[in-house]
């Protein structure tokens, strides 16, 4: 008969079972590994990150170009309103006529020529009373009313007659004179010029964002124009639309563009 092994020769002793600090040692050992196979893992994450923006560059880039000029306006309009209220609408018209004479002398004796100033047609109403309760139909006298507009191509002496229009106000005529317009009549010949110097400066922006990933530019796929600004200088001001300021004189001529380049 085989005699069966001795339980203690098969089992380990106490002696020769691992101890605590074989256990570290090996915990140490697995980490280390691990240790390595993540930072690989970052490694490799990092170059295919670097990939991906060499591939977007490759498949192009849209790029926003702007460019801005100062120019002076060279057409001027200006509006002024006459206004009055009597009794009779006779009274009232009478009135009105007087105060656009008054307009057209000081206007004359100003330096504009009599050729460039327009007036309106006169327009008359009834003015009714009105109480508590609203409106009633009994009449309390008429107005009149009447426009004069003068156009000119000399801004500098329209600006001036409207800063000592204030003179003429304090015979105490009734009338209202408005902001002086200031136009760029040349505009449509100024927007090619920006639009070409906005394709210039997105090519510039284009070519700096593509160098950062190794990439170039290459061939124009699209050009979309934005609205043109014309602002007062130094103004921020913007609109989805366009703006066109007639407030100021030197003025500033803003354009938009957007660019799609491909990349290589």
């Amino acid at each position: 008969m085989t005699a069966l092994p001795d339980p203690a020769a098969v089992l380990p002793t106490t002696a020769s079972r691992p101890g605590r600090r074989g256990r570290g040692r090996g915990l140490a050992v697995a980490l280390v590994v691990a240790a390595v196979i993540l930072g690989g893992a970052g490694s490799f994450g990092l170059l295919a990150v670097g990939d991906g923006l060499a591939q977007r560059a490759g498949e192009g880039v849209t790029v926003t170009g702007s460019a801005r000029l100062e120019v002076d306006a060279d057409r001027a309009v200006w509006t002024i309103s006459a206004f009055e209220q009597a009794p009779d609408v006779a009274t009232a018209v009478a009135r009105v006529d007087d105060a656009i004479d008054a307009v057209t002398g000081y206007l004359v004796a100003g330096g504009i020529d009599a050729s460039l100033i327009e007036l309106d047609g006169l327009s008359t109403s009834i003015n009714y009373v009105w109480t508590d309760q609203g409106m009633t139909s009994e009449i309390s006298g008429y107005s009149a009313f009447r426009n004069l507009r003068v156009r000119s191509d000399d801004v500098a002496l329209i600006d001036r007659l409207s800063r000592g229009f204030g003179d003429l106000l304090t015979t105490g005529i009734g009338v209202t004179a408005y902001q002086p317009e200031y136009l760029i009549s040349d505009l449509p010949a100024l927007r090619p010029q920006l639009q070409a110097a906005a394709v210039e400066d997105a090519l510039t922006r284009a070519e700096a964002m593509l160098a950062v990933v190794g990439g170039e530019v290459g061939t124009i796929r699209s050009i979309r124009s934005g609205p043109f600004q014309v602002s007062a200088p130094d103004s921020v001001d913007v609109s989805d639309y366009g703006m066109y300021d007639t407030s100021t004189i030197r003025k500033s001529v803003g354009a938009t563009v957007s660019v799609t380049f491909s990349g290589r």
